[in-house]
């Protein structure tokens, strides 16, 4: 079987099978790491050159929305999620501002790199969920042109940056300045989504002025028990037509992962591996155990339902369309 596999480099467990240190029998792929003579660096280039893989890493939203909207052709997921843990913490506000809880978020702007991120999508669901703040409460401000054409009709968007990618930082200094109540970070996962110390709280550090609006690790404990869902953000994905063609491909993607996965683990530190192995007492699963299980497909589900409830999907797809028969 030969398969064409759209990457992120960077991404810790795509490195092995970029570099070619890692392979499956009858299995033979061509690894994709640029498009239009560039390095893939963002989910807007990930979105660009998704038509170039069979299988390829994608925002899972967006998974989600190329199957809702019928603008692309419809991609099912393949669970090896590259990013994955509560959002709770991403949500960043001033030190010295006047929003001290979720709901002082009424009325308020808050900024997102775009309003159909995935991570955004995450909270402002959450937020719904948990404190009754609705998407419609509050003015997305969005830092970046969004690649996806949502109507969002009763949603207020206000856009300041023109192209995608633009830095982030631009919204964050508009958070310090007072300009937005808000912002939506994108990165952090794992154990780090509950406990203080990690990428998180060192960005905050670095930029000096902004915090987590939601910190304590009990709170956030008690959301992930009650919910059973990881905030996946980053997945893999493989066509229709590829799934048609080649129903083995998944097994066998997964194995090539698997093997990338113990590739990671011989090469982790010893502070890596204990972070790993408090990961897994706290989850109650290894990070790199990539199947499906209650909490992977409960945030399958709520990730669709949460992008139709925000005006982003005109429908809800089954389960049975995003997901490979032969992994359910």
């Amino acid at each position: 079987m030969h398969l064409r596999l759209v990457l992120l480099p960077g991404t810790t467990v795509s490195e092995p099978i970029i570099r070619g240190e890692v392979a499956v029998d009858g299995l033979d792929v061509d690894v994709i790491t640029e498009v239009d003579g560039r390095q893939i660096r963002t989910f807007a280039d990930l979105d660009a050159a998704a038509d170039l893989g069979d299988v390829h890493s994608i925002g899972s939203s967006t998974v989600i929305q190329y199957t809702a909207m019928g603008q692309r052709e419809p991609r099912r997921f393949v669970p090896v999620f590259h990013a994955r843990g509560p959002k709770s913490r991403n949500l960043l506000v001033r030190d010295d501002g006047s929003v001290r809880t979720p709901e002082d978020l009424r009325g308020r702007r808050v900024g997102v790199s775009n309003y159909t991120n995935t991570a955004s999508i995450w909270l402002r669901g959450m937020l719904q969920d948990e404190y009754g703040v609705k998407p419609s409460d509050i003015i997305w401000v969005e830092g970046e042109r969004d690649f996806l054409n949502a109507p969002t009709r009763s949603i207020q968007r206000e856009q300041v940056g023109a192209e995608a990618g633009v830095d982030r930082n631009r919204l964050v200094g508009m958070l310090q300045r007072g300009e937005i109540d808000g912002l939506c970070w994108t990165g952090g996962g794992g154990y780090y989504s509950f406990y203080p110390g990690g990428p998180i709280d060192r960005f905050c550090k670095h930029q000096g002025g902004i915090r987590s609006l939601i910190e304590d690790p009990q709170v956030i404990l008690d959301y992930f028990s009650r919910t059973v869902m990881d905030h996946i953000t980053e997945t893999l994905a493989i066509r229709d037509s590829t799934l048609e063609r080649e129903p083995e491909a998944p097994a066998l993607v997964l194995e090539l992962f698997r093997r990338a996965a113990d590739a990671v683990r011989s090469q982790m530190s010893s502070e890596e591996h204990a972070l790993q192995a408090k990961e897994e007492e706290l989850l109650g699963r290894d990070p790199f155990d990539y199947r499906l299980g209650k909490a992977e497909i409960n945030s399958i589900t709520t990730l669709s339902r949460y992008n139709h409830e925000q005006e982003i999907t005109p429908r809800i797809p089954s389960l049975e369309e995003l997901v490979p028969a032969s992994l359910l």
